[in-house]
């Protein structure tokens, strides 16, 4: 199978980052916070691939002073104008829901992906003002509408361009050029779903791991490290006494 890499630069602000309210869009809808930049100067790129888990990180923000701490990190996700809280958190969620499935097969993965599908599709559709039936495929809800909906704004975690590069090793490579984090972080986590390795949650910790071929645990590891397998046996055992 033909390897890729993806290719995508960090680029947090000197200054960081603040909540702050954000415009309500549209007119009847709640308003919400954003994350935005303090100031205006962006700092160095830093190289995505030294991230290589960084899907999982990502996966475990649950609250907004959480995400603060990843964008002051990384940078935004979404764009460098700002992030739009209840928007990131849910594509948290999706990645969480994501992962959870990986633990059970890869018909659960796919049947979560196009359920995630729908909800995009069906927000759009609300701004026009379009309810369709759920039991609709998808393709029917596009045909459905025409060209109503710039479908861009959709997939836009799968916004990347891809080129045929060569490699000194392997000969060719695949090169994914993101066009933000969130595009970069749905590539990477789409690579781990796809392949054979399993993905858990550890036992002790929560985290997210790989087992399985191609990694350094065995299928059936239950926790990420054997430090973390013995310490939860040995808080097992305190709890029994």
């Amino acid at each position: 199978m033909l390897d890729f890499q993806i290719r995508f630069g960090f680029q947090c602000f000197a200054d960081g980052y603040i909540i702050e309210p954000a415009p309500s869009v549209p007119a009847d809808s709640a308003p919400g916070v954003m994350i935005v930049p303090k100031g205006k100067a962006p700092g160095p790129h830093i190289p995505f691939e030294k991230f290589d888990m960084l899907y999982t990180a990502f996966a475990k923000l649950r609250t907004q002073d959480e995400l603060l701490g990843f964008i002051d990190k990384f940078g935004l996700l979404m764009g460098r104008g700002g992030d739009l809280v209840s928007e990131v958190l849910r594509e948290a969620q999706f990645f969480r829901d994501l992962l959870a499935a990986k633990e059970k097969s890869s018909k659960k993965v796919a049947t979560c992906f196009e359920s995630q599908l729908r909800v995009r599709v069906a927000e759009d559709y609300k701004k026009i003002n379009l309810e369709l039936p759920s039991n609709a495929e998808l393709w029917e809800w596009q045909a459905m509408v025409g060209n109503l909906i710039d479908l861009e704004t959709l997939f836009r975690h799968s916004v990347a361009r891809i080129e045929l590069v060569p490699h000194p090793k392997k000969g060719l490579q695949l090169e994914i050029t993101a066009e933000t984090l969130i595009s970069a972080l749905w590539w990477q986590l789409a690579r781990k779903l796809s392949g054979e390795a399993k993905i858990r949650e550890c036992r002790h910790c929560g985290e997210w791991f790989e087992v399985g071929a191609g990694t350094a645990r065995r299928a059936d590891s239950q926790f990420c490290s054997q430090e973390h397998k013995i310490r939860f046996f040995s808080l097992e055992r305190s709890r029994g006494g």
